[in-house]
């Protein structure tokens, strides 16, 4: 299942650069691997750029015209499923200094500290915003501990979390 999703969004992607049969073997060859189906992101804007900055400001805190990224908290929940259950990621985060470049997300999924699979963090606000990625572990997914490691970027500011969960099968 997973590399036939994976094998569609790569023919999409590819179909647009101009090279489809590139892009869906690359994408099987990815969903393959990895069999999870990593869900689009969900965002949602707490506070705008000059409000955070206001209250970092009332804090005392200097506030660079450079951008800042900090990832304030990254979760999973639940913390442990079966194979076959669906793991929230759930993140906050703040982009403060300018409104331009707008940040940029990547979300990996990783297995003793190799990456398992990859997905574009799809995030756009400057601000504090929260955000939350849903992965449908497979029903052959191997038991174990893994990563769900979130990078946000913007301009030269960059910073990486990683949350675990457990997949056990329970038998």
């Amino acid at each position: 299942m997973g590399s036939l999703l994976a094998g569609a969004a790569g023919a999409i992607i590819g179909h647009q650069s101009g090279h489809a049969v590139e892009g869906a073997a690359i994408g099987a060859l990815i969903g393959g691997l990895s069999g999870a189906v990593i869900h689009k992101a969900r965002e949602r804007q707490l506070a705008t750029r000059a409000e955070v900055e206001q209250e970092f400001r009332a804090k005392g805190v200097d506030v660079s015209t450079e951008p800042q990224v900090e990832i304030e908290a990254l979760q999973t929940l639940p913390q442990s499923v079966r194979p076959g259950e669906t793991v929230s990621v759930q993140g906050r985060y703040t982009a403060i200094g300018a409104d331009a470049p707008k940040p940029e997300g990547t979300f990996r999924l990783l297995k003793d500290d190799a990456q398992v699979a990859t997905s574009p963090l799809e995030i756009t606000n400057t601000g504090r915003s929260e955000f939350e990625k849903n992965i449908a572990v497979p029903a052959d997914f191997p038991d174990g501990t893994y990563e769900c490691e979130v990078s946000i970027k913007q301009g030269d500011s960059q910073q990486v979390k990683r949350a675990p969960f457990m997949v056990a099968s329970g038998s």
